[in-house]
């Protein structure tokens, strides 16, 4: 049995990653960003760190943790449907293992 797996378009790893975030953001001519990580990072401040530079640029953005580790079909359902709801033009991952990633 085969399986497909389809990874995000873009993604950055390592020390200085966060140095291309507003680049690739005005690449994208994106205005209203969802940043999707867990509440352990927020609770860190590491989420606060992509937020910062973002808010500096003047995007518009929004943190949601409603998130857990091998997520089940319904909580990604209900990702979905608040970034509907909110009409998000550009989602950012933010994870232990990706600093973060991008798809719009």
């Amino acid at each position: 049995m085969s399986h497909k797996i389809t990874f995000t378009p873009l993604s950055y790893t390592g020390w200085g990653a966060l140095d291309h975030l507003t680049d690739e953001v005005k690449k994208m001519k994106a205005s209203n960003i969802l940043i999707v990580t867990d509440p352990f990072l927020v609770d860190l401040g590491i989420a606060d760190k992509i937020e910062a530079p973002l808010k500096e640029q003047g995007w518009k953005t929004s943190i949601y943790t409603e998130v857990v580790p091998e997520p089940p079909l319904e909580v990604g359902e209900k990702l979905v449907a608040y970034t509907k709801e909110h009409q998000f033009d550009l989602v950012i991952g933010l994870g232990a293992a990706a600093p973060w990633t991008l798809q719009n």
